[in-house]
């Protein structure tokens, strides 16, 4: 079963969605997911007296990157009508026993939770992962086949209300080391018809008590952005009716615009080890313009951002963004570390990373590839904002690691090194409403 809709039509997204991530399979770049930096602004409600400001690294799957020739490539291409300042990128390789699959805690949004997020690594052993043996949304619709199918199509829902969706993965063996993993992504768009009161609802987990009462268990989180894997530790939580029951509220955020499609579901009762990884800095990052990826999907919104990075896609609304950006060429001493000095682009502008990886042969153990990057993003459409605003579609104010909101209450004073990296760097200079009229590739 498929999305189901009751009631209306869909309606566009809205808000930016951080840049793109491309693994190189040897042929081509393939698609994995966005780097989910943190928005400068989220909604109307941060215009009046600004968001608070904060950096939340983030790790990025290259599931399909391979060495060649002793280098791993990826590619990074801001392909939404957004800003996005970059502080770092750089490549965790992961050493893991072969047989086993490699999460990143930071897919959860912790902020959502008031967390920190613990920025690990987790890796289970993919035979250890279970699919419920029944599942359901509202109790109405069967999702059982659906829910173990990881295909880019999310399971039942309907944007008008609170969506539940019904686990039973089996009678319960062991707890303590319970953790449920789903598999999705998070998107702004409009959702007609929420129930006013519904507008703060949040993640959740219900699991039945001892009478068969469904109860608050526990409180989940979005995934930060686009295709991504949540892995929520349970070990915590309780069944007293003796089987892993447990509904899961996929929620929405305070304006009502945010909705969570789940993708597929499935838990594991094996403890998780942390596989130790290697910093790899890029040998070479090189910013040009890439133009505008070709999306899979497009035209239907309920759908993940799976792309091609071909420079054939349409623009949505003419690109307006100025001030000065990064200018085109090897980026990769401005992105080794965060330390303020942040290149800086807009849409149709994309990073070919390489990194010297050494191959590993063992027949124990193999490698995996994430992206790790350090960013936030300012979309020139602010959400539930029929217009876009001044400083949205502008460089300036540059995000500082020092101040407590965006756009900054105050004058930010910048250090000599900063003023010379700006003079430097930052010398690809576009005017005020001075209209891109093209975003093909050079």
């Amino acid at each position: 079963m498929g999305a189901c809709l009751k009631g209306g039509s869909f309606e566009i997204k809205i808000g930016g969605s951080c840049p793109y991530v491309y693994s190189w399979d040897g042929q081509r770049f393939v698609y994995s997911s966005d780097v989910g930096g943190v928005a400068l602004v989220s909604g109307a409600y941060d215009l009046s007296g600004g968001k608070p400001m904060y950096w939340a690294p983030m790790s990025v799957p290259l599931p399909n990157s391979l060495v060649e020739d002793g280098v791993v490539k990826a590619l990074m291409v801001e392909g939404q009508d957004e800003i996005t300042y970059l502080d770092s990128a750089l490549l965790h390789v992961l050493k893991h026993k072969r047989g086993h699959v490699v999460y990143s805690t930071t897919a959860n949004y912790y902020n959502l939770l008031k967390e920190d997020d613990p920025q690990k690594y987790l890796s289970f052993p993919a035979s250890s992962l279970v699919y419920p043996v029944s599942a359901s949304w509202q109790d109405e619709v069967d999702v059982t086949e659906a829910i173990r199918e990881c295909n880019d199509t999310p399971v039942a829902f309907d944007l008008a209300q609170d969506n539940w969706y019904t686990f039973d993965f089996g009678e319960v063996s062991q707890s303590e080391n319970l953790h449920l993993l789903i598999d999705g992504w998070k998107t702004k768009i409009m959702r007609p018809g929420y129930p006013a009161d519904k507008t703060n609802s949040r993640p959740r987990l219900q699991v039945k008590d001892a009478e068969g009462n469904w109860v608050f268990a526990k409180k989940l989180t979005f995934p930060r952005g686009d295709r991504k894997t949540v892995v929520f530790d349970l070990s915590d939580v309780v069944f007293p009716s003796g089987r892993y029951e447990m509904r899961v509220y996929t929620g929405t955020s305070r304006d009502a615009m945010a909705t969570w499609f789940i993708d597929s579901a499935k838990i594991t009762t094996v403890a998780p080890s942390e596989p130790v990884f290697t910093t790899v800095y890029p040998s070479s990052a090189e910013l040009q313009k890439y133009g505008l990826p070709e999306y899979h999907y497009k035209g239907d919104e309920t759908r993940p951002l799976t792309n091609s990075p071909n420079g054939k896609g349409t623009p949505n609304i003419p690109t307006y963004t100025s001030g000065n950006f990064t200018k085109y060429g090897d980026v990769s001493p401005l992105i080794k570390e965060s330390d303020g000095k942040l290149c800086i682009m807009q849409k149709g502008d994309g990073i070919l990373f390489s990194f010297n990886v050494a191959e590993l042969n063992s027949e124990e153990y193999e490698q995996a590839y994430f992206l790790h990057t350090d960013l936030v993003y300012k979309a020139q459409i602010c959400p539930g904002v029929s217009r876009t605003i001044g400083y949205l579609r502008t460089v300036e104010p540059l995000p500082s690691r020092d101040a407590a909101v965006y756009p900054p209450r105050e004058e930010v004073v910048e250090s000599e090194e900063i003023k010379n990296y700006r003079e430097e760097w930052n010398t690809r200079v576009y005017e005020p409403f001075q209209r891109v009229e093209s975003l093909a590739p050079m």
